[in-house]
Order: C-alpha cells, then sequence, then structure tokens
C-alpha cells in the first residue's frame, strides 16, 4: 500500500528544496521525498504496515534524515514535520496533540485556564520545571524521541529535589516529596529511553500509541505532583 503524506521542513524562512530522494529497504519498503521551498511530500510503499499512523511515523523518520542530512552540509539547523495525510477516499491532519489510543482521551486538565495560570507562575520561578515543560512538550509531537524527552522530563524534578537536598541522583526524596514510584518510571519509561539516551539506535525498544501514552500519563503526573508540591 503506497501512503503519501505533506508536510513542512522548519524554519520556512530558509526555503530549503531537494530533488527527489528515494530508498528502498532490503525488508521491501520503499520510500520517497520531494521538498520545493520548504513543503514536502513523502510517501511510503508497504504491506506490511497496519494503517497510516504506523506509516507517518516512518515518513517523519524517512523525511527528518532527509532534510537534516541537507542542514549538516549547509551548517543550518533544519527540522520537518508532517501535516497531512492523503489518499484517494481519504484524508487526516495531523494537530499539536499525540496520536491517542481512543477519540476519548486527552491529557489536558478540564480547567484550562487555572492550569495554564499554575504552571506559567511556577515556569516564570523554577529553571526544573521550566525544562521539565520542554522536554514534555516536544514527547508530545515525537513518536521517534518520546522516551527520552519524557525521562528527561523528570530528571529535571528530580534535579529539582538534588538541588533542595544537596546530593545528586537524589530520586528517593522526590518520591518521598511527591509519591511516585521507581519501578512505575522504570518499567514505563526508563527502559525506552535508555538505549537512545546513550546512543544505542539498535537496541531501542519498540513503542506503539498505548505504550506511548502511559509515558505521557505517567510524566503529566509527575509535573502535575511537583506544581502541587510547590505550593501552586
Amino acid at each position: 500500500m503506497k501512503y503519501v503524506f505533506t508536510g513542512v521542513v522548519r524554519p520556512e524562512r530558509a526555503s530549503i528544496s531537494t530533488p527527489k530522494v528515494t530508498n528502498i529497504l532490503d525488508s521491501g519498503e520503499v520510500f520517497s521525498l520531494l521538498c520545493h521551498g520548504s513543503q514536502f511530500k513523502v510517501t511510503v510503499e508497504s504491506e506490511k504496515l497496519d494503517g497510516y499512523f504506523a506509516a507517518k511515523i516512518l515518513a517523519q523518520n524517512f523525511a527528518s534524515t532527509v532534510i537534516v542530512s541537507l542542514g549538516f552540509a549547509r551548517g543550518i539547523s533544519l527540522s520537518v514535520e508532517i501535516l497531512q495525510y492523503t489518499a484517494e477516499d481519504d484524508e487526516f491532519f495531523f494537530g499539536a496533540d499525540p496520536i491517542r489510543p481512543s477519540v476519548s482521551d486527552s491529557l489536558g486538565y478540564e480547567n484550562e485556564l487555572a492550569e495554564f495560570g499554575r504552571a506559567l507562575d511556577l515556569a516564570c520561578a523554577d529553571v526544573f520545571f521550566r525544562f521539565a515543560l520542554r522536554d514534555y512538550s516536544q514527547a508530545l509531537i515525537n513518536e521517534t524521541d518520546c522516551a527520552t524527552y519524557c525521562y528527561r522530563a523528570i530528571e529535571s524534578i528530580r534535579c529539582a529535589f538534588d538541588f533542595e537536598t544537596g546530593r545528586e541522583k537524589n530520586w528517593r526524596a522526590m518520591h518521598d516529596a511527591l509519591g511516585t514510584d521507581r519501578e512505575e518510571i522504570r518499567l514505563k519509561v526508563k527502559e525506552y529511553s535508555d538505549p537512545v539516551r546513550h546512543g544505542n539506535w539498535l537496541g531501542a525498544k519498540e513503542t506503539n500509541t498505548e505504550i506511548r501514552w502511559k509515558m505521557f500519563e505517567l510524566t503529566r503526573d509527575v509535573l502535575g505532583r511537583y506544581l502541587t508540591y510547590r505550593g501552586r
């Protein structure tokens, strides 16, 4: 089956263009990308995928490979964002939210304005929370590196307790203060993040929508507990 996606190169003002790039894997998948004026089309041909969500991850990785290679050659920073899946009888627009296990799932808070105020107040005052929020935000839109970003966000919160207690890697202080669980963090996030954080891409554990969603929920829970702990 052929999956077709469109997207943009960031920053768009770089006005990136490429000739058509095609790559055929030994496993049979065929990838191609054409970019003009920072707008690109990328296709994935595969008989093994179970839908366009799975194909989107492969398309994102291939597009990123092409564009960051060009960025390396030019000495500039480039990234890609896939916006839309198209087919003869179907289309889907990707938003700022992660792929959900079901349409009823949400990582947002019911009282959005109140949570925004709490988060902004602490982010302005607390550097650990500030950068934890940035990593959590990146995790939500990056299927490949979501575990790395989630774990770093959690580690940022732990580092706040390192600073508070004067002891390095003081996980116990964080767990005692927030009621978090070491084993839950290990099983849901750390085991997936460790190989990638250390550059061992061949040792990376595969994730799916359900696994990533549990990472997001756990990371959000740690950040929320820290907000409350800091009296926000």
